[in-house]
């Protein structure tokens, strides 16, 4: 797995296009550990290729692992529901710098406030 970091988060959401009409599979939570794992069916990713009058978007499933969790909310989520532009950036949270990943900047339907994210491309 990958670590996110505040040198690769700007080329991460350029490769993965801001998880733009992505999509949350499954959110597994492990309470007892504070850690919570995001699985994502994300269609842009990379350079897309133009085939005639459509783009080959590079679709692949990709997991995300939130570390240290200090907060978290998610709304339900429907299977029509996507991601136009994720969030995802260190913010001060209780006077120290942490890591977020929301669904969106604004009204997401799932926000995370964590201290390490790493993620990996999965079959």
């Amino acid at each position: 797995m990958k670590k996110l970091s505040k040198e690769n988060i700007d080329k991460f959401l350029q490769y993965y296009h801001d998880f733009h009409d992505s999509y949350i599979v499954n959110i597994y939570y492990d309470i007892v550990n504070s850690k919570i794992e995001f699985l994502l069916d994300v269609v842009w990713s990379g350079k897309p290729v133009l085939k005639g009058k459509t783009y080959e978007t590079n679709t692949v499933h990709l997991k995300l692992v939130c570390y240290g969790v200090c907060e978290y909310m998610g709304k339900n989520i429907s299977s029509w529901e996507y991601i136009n532009k994720c969030f995802l950036d260190y913010i001060n949270f209780e006077g120290e710098k942490k890591l977020c990943f929301a669904t969106a900047k604004n009204d997401p339907l799932v926000y995370v406030v964590c201290d390490v994210i790493e993620y990996e491309e999965v079959a």
